[in-house]
């Protein structure tokens, strides 16, 4: 999941400080999280696996 995937990123910046982006791999994929400032932007492939609708 992507806000797993940013919480080790975060994790690992915290214990090796540093500049650029952080390079994660999952069954999915390679992901990049950048920080910056307070915050972080996770990137990488994105696949539709399904689709539906809400009713309200």
């Amino acid at each position: 999941c992507g806000t797993g995937v940013v919480a080790t990123a975060a994790a690992y910046r915290a214990l090796h400080p540093g500049d650029g982006p952080v390079a994660v791999r999952v069954p999915g994929g390679d992901l990049r999280v950048d920080f910056d400032g307070d915050g972080a932007t996770l990137s990488g492939p994105a696949e539709i696996i399904g689709d539906g609708q809400f009713w309200y």
